[in-house]
């Protein structure tokens, strides 16, 4: 069996409120990014995040922010 991880991050307001969540790729449980490409981490997190665990289940109601390598933009 696969498991999923993701790592969120919330995002504050300048009144201390959650304005979103920024989306982390975590490969294992341990709560630090290890990847060698990061094309394949966004692709993986973004799988991850809508099909595995659910978007709203990670962020609520909140935005959700995902860091994009340049090349996974422009491809």
């Amino acid at each position: 069996m696969y498991n999923s991880y993701v790592g969120s991050q919330p995002i504050y307001n300048n009144d201390l409120t959650i304005y979103a969540y920024q989306l982390l790729f975590r490969n294992s449980e341990v709560n630090h990014a290890s990847f060698s490409d990061g094309d394949s981490a966004t692709s993986e997190l973004i799988l991850n995040s809508l099909t595995d665990i659910g978007l709203d289940k990670l962020t609520g109601n909140h935005k959700a922010f995902i860091n994009f390598t340049r090349n996974f933009i422009l491809g």
